[in-house]
């Protein structure tokens, strides 16, 4: 496993390299109409990089073991292509050379290619072309959306003699469907989808979610009487959990890891009943999911074992006795040096995200959900964690926290102005447009990375968190304090704050010093 420190400082001297290239190259893909969220991810991508690059300098043999790394440390191969891939593209930017497309070339997947056709209702496709158009989406999405409707018309002109929109049913679907069968899952899912957008505009019939109810793109299993009876025990379980008290994050978390369990399962396995998932069944999806992180596969592992013991008695997880190597978690932490460093070089939305998390210990994802309307007088009301309604409390606002609060205002106000309120009266708000339900969530975590970034330091909105319960200790609070401030239901969390302050690690191994020899 390479040294995080390590890896570190690879960052810290490839961003002096090539620091200033990779903001040129950001600027150009602005130019060309990347909307800021994919900017941001492009900057990602590229950190992470070269996080793992032993130099900045372009080669093949760079980019196999920076591939090799990435897999050494738990990056599923998607994310690992889509990380190798935007270097290639950025030195391709850079010096005119493509270590990636080098390596592992493209596959020629056109899903498109058939003889011209006359497309007999283009009046049809010119309106909801229109209606692509003057929909609040960025202008790529928009692009995507008109060069698939026009291309899937036209193979199935040629394929079904299509004369109108009302004439594309499941019989169509299909043959799209055959037609992108080299193609990636993401690329023929939107294909199905525009289609099934052009089909319901025209007609009101939703044939995409009728094609999906009885063809699962990814695989041909769920169709089979084993997937209804996992889906069966899914809603029973669902429904059990609700009336305990979830909430529906807890709910929407049960339902997503099952499911993407249930279909690993079956591609490993193949369809099986759940009264006849056993231990040995958990133990080879264990063993043949190299490709997920431990505790991906603990947590999937996990749900799917409570479901069948809530349904049939048995919790064939616990019977497995799979064993888990503990890794102690990456905790990253700032102090007041570098507090004064990240909070100077922040901008206006940064500074307010940094407060939040500093002066009052809340969470990324209670930043996410907080509004506008939470703030009243001097008070805001937090929408914490937990079971039920989960823990809403009312916390005095610090001066210095309001301060960044009011002095975001106005940039919130202006990005509503031309974007619209799309959050729900969110109190943080993405400069551009998205329907997405984790927007808001991201684009803080994308505010905090940027702070970072220009500070020189890695830090996350739960270093904030961090900062703010050890500035409470620091100034001699008691622990039933701090443990209220920060909203913990046991002192023991709080804790684990206290006995994992790398100050203390640092004092302890001095102290052996000095016993020894002082």
């Amino acid at each position: 496993m390479v040294n995080a420190n390590c890896n570190y400082d690879y960052l810290k001297t490839n961003l002096r390299a090539i620091g200033s290239d990779i903001d040129r190259y950001l600027r150009n893909l602005e130019s060309l109409g990347r909307t800021p969220g994919g900017v941001e991810k492009t900057r990602s991508n590229l950190r992470i990089f070269l996080t793992y690059a032993e130099s900045s300098e372009p080669s093949n043999e760079q980019f196999v073991k920076v591939s090799d790394k990435l897999e050494e440390h738990g990056y599923v191969i998607k994310y690992r292509n889509e990380i190798l891939s935007t270097a290639g593209k950025f030195y391709q930017f850079l010096c005119g050379r493509n270590p990636y497309a080098e390596l592992w070339p493209k596959r020629n997947t056109s899903w498109f290619i058939v003889p011209e056709a006359e497309i007999p209702f283009t009046d049809q496709i010119e309106s909801f072309v229109g209606y692509v158009k003057k929909e609040p989406i960025n202008e790529r999405t928009k692009e995507k959306h008109i060069d698939h409707i026009w291309k899937a018309m036209r193979i199935l002109c040629y394929e079904k003699d299509v004369q109108s929109a009302s004439d594309i049913d499941l019989e169509c679907m299909e043959v799209l469907n055959g037609y992108l069968e080299k193609s990636s899952y993401v690329v023929r899912k939107d294909v199905l989808n525009t289609v099934g957008w052009f089909v319901r505009y025209h007609t009101g019939r939703d044939v995409h979610r009728d094609y999906i109810d009885i063809r699962d793109m990814k695989n041909g299993f769920e169709a089979s009487e084993q997937w209804k009876d996992w889906l069966s025990c899914l809603d029973r379980y669902v429904e059990y959990a609700r009336e305990r008290g979830f909430t529906k994050v807890s709910i929407g978390s049960i339902r997503n890891n099952v499911i993407t369990a249930v279909r690993r399962l079956f591609t490993i396995v193949g369809p099986i009943f759940p009264k006849d998932a056993d231990e040995h069944h958990f133990r080879k999806y264990r063993n043949e999911s190299g490709d997920l992180k431990d505790i991906t596969i603990k947590k999937q592992l996990g749900y799917l074992g409570r479901m069948l013991k809530y349904c049939f008695g048995r919790d064939p997880n616990d019977l497995a006795a799979l064993l888990w190597s503990e890794q102690e978690p990456h905790r990253t932490w700032i102090f007041k040096n570098e507090w004064k460093a990240l909070y100077g070089a922040a901008t206006t939305a940064e500074r307010g995200v940094l407060l939040l998390g500093a002066g009052m210990g809340i969470r990324r994802n209670e930043m996410a959900n907080l509004k506008l309307s939470d703030i009243d007088g001097g008070k805001l009301t937090i929408h914490g964690k937990g079971h039920g309604k989960g823990k809403v409390v009312s916390r005095e606002i610090p001066s210095s926290v309001m301060a960044a609060i009011e002095d975001y205002l106005p940039e919130r106000a202006e990005i509503i102005c031309r974007y619209g309120d799309r959050y729900a009266g969110s109190l943080l708000v993405p400069p551009y447009y998205s329907n997405g339900k984790n927007t808001v969530y991201r684009y803080i975590g994308e505010l905090m990375g940027n702070a970072a970034e220009r500070s020189g330091m890695e830090c996350t909105c739960h270093t904030l968190r961090r900062f703010y319960c050890t500035n409470l200790l620091d100034r001699g609070y008691t622990l039933d304090t701090v443990r209220i401030m920060m909203r913990h239901s046991s002192v023991d969390t709080t804790l684990i704050y206290v006995n994992t302050d790398p100050r203390k690690l640092v004092s302890a191994t001095e102290s052996v010093d000095e016993a020894l020899f002082g």
